[in-house]
């Protein structure tokens, strides 16, 4: 299987107006979440700078519906937990608090696997 991919905008500068934003399990980077970019239509995706930048963490958070929990879930955190965990920990939420439930599924093209099946 590919990797598990969420995709977000950025409103980073410097890059081009057709830059794409992701942010990756285990796909450069093994066992972690890392930010990967696209700069042009037509251009491959290439792995940003390790670790997680701000808009790339609150895409996951946004992602995995557990943006409310971010003090459990720090950045430090988050970029170890793997797609199963976090559905899994969304689902816990759900339950608690008796919220909608909340699909999540990659991004990746082609490939969109629900992330408990990560």
């Amino acid at each position: 299987m590919g990797a598990y991919s969420v995709v977000y905008i950025s409103h980073e500068s410097g890059h081009d107006i057709y830059a794409q934003f992701a942010v990756d399990w285990s796909w450069k980077v093994r066992d972690r979440w890392a930010p990967s970019v696209k700069e042009g239509l037509g251009d491959t995706w290439e792995t940003c700078p390790a670790g997680l930048d701000e808009e790339a963490y609150r895409a996951l958070l946004e992602h995995f519906g557990l943006k409310d929990w971010s003090d459990e879930f720090p950045v430090e955190r988050i970029v170890s937990i793997n797609p199963r965990q976090l559905a899994t920990e969304r689902r816990k939420k759900e339950s608690k608090y008796h919220l909608e439930r909340k699909e999540m599924v990659s991004d990746t093209l082609g490939g969109h696997v629900p992330a408990e099946m990560v």
